[in-house]
C-alpha cells in the first residue's frame, strides 16, 4: 500500500474517497508546501505505527493540507475519469467531499457486466438518467473506535441533484476497483485503520490522527 493511500481522510474522501468540486478551500488556495507537509506527516504516522510504541501519538491534519495533497501529489495517480477531488472537514465527525466523475464510463461498465443483454427495467436505473462528466458530492459522519472506522453517508448529489446512496456507491465502487478487490470499495463498510491508528478526531477544518 502506498503511503498516501494510508491517510484515513483519503480513504474516506476518495473511497477512495468521497468525492468536492473545487480544490480551493476558504479564501486561501493550498500550496505545494502544504502537500509536502502532509507527506512528511504520513511518513511519521507510518514510522510510528511500525514502531508499535505504547505511548499515544497525535498528528493533526488540516483540511488545507489534504486538498493540497490531492492537487500536488495525487493528480497523476487518480483513476481515469476522476478529477478535481477535494475534502471539507466540518467538525463533530462530519466530512464532505467530491470530485468530477465520468458517468458514461460507469454506465458502460454496468452494461458490459450484465449477462443476457439489457433488461426491460434498465431505464428505471438512475445511472441511466445521468451522462457526461459531472461533480459528485457526498456528506456524512466518520465514526472511529479501537482501530476501526466506518463512514455513514448523510446525503449525496450528482450534477447538483440529490441521488440515493446506492447510486453514489455505484460510482465509488467503479472507480475504486483493483485486481485484489474487483468489486471496489464499499462506502459504508467498516474498515481497519492502518499504521496502528486507534481513532481519528474530526474537528472543524482539522482531523487529529491518534496512534
Amino acid at each position: 500500500m502506498k503511503k498516501h493511500v494510508s491517510l484515513p481522510c483519503l480513504l474516506v474522501a476518495l473511497g477512495g474517497m468521497l468525492l468536492a468540486g473545487s480544490v480551493a478551500t476558504g479564501d486561501v488556495r493550498p500550496t505545494a508546501a502544504d502537500a509536502d507537509r502532509l507527506q512528511q506527516k504520513l511518513v511519521t504516522i507510518a514510522a510510528y505505527g511500525a514502531a508499535r510504541s505504547r505511548e499515544a501519538h497525535l498528528t493533526p491534519i488540516s483540511e488545507r493540507e489534504c486538498n493540497a495533497f490531492f492537487q500536488f501529489r495525487m493528480k497523476e495517480t487518480l483513476p481515469a475519469g476522476v478529477t478535481e477531488p477535494s475534502l471539507r472537514i466540518l467538525g463533530n465527525g462530519r466530512l464532505a467531499g467530491s470530485a468530477v466523475v465520468d458517468l458514461d464510463a460507469v454506465r458502460e461498465s454496468r452494461s458490459r457486466g450484465r449477462s443476457g443483454g439489457s433488461s426491460g427495467g434498465d431505464w428505471l436505473d438512475p445511472i441511466n438518467l445521468l451522462s457526461g462528466k459531472l461533480p459528485a458530492t457526498a456528506q456524512g459522519t466518520l465514526h472511529t473506535r479501537d482501530g476501526v472506522a466506518q463512514f455513514r453517508v448523510e446525503s449525496a448529489e450528482i450534477g447538483g441533484v440529490a441521488v440515493p446512496k446506492a447510486l453514489l456507491q455505484q460510482v465509488v465502487a467503479y472507480y475504486s476497483r483493483t485486481p485484489d478487490n474487483p468489486e471496489g470499495f464499499d462506502l459504508e463498510a467498516p474498515f481497519r485503520l492502518p499504521s496502528g491508528i486507534r481513532e481519528i478526531r474530526v474537528g472543524t477544518g482539522e482531523a487529529v490522527v491518534v496512534q
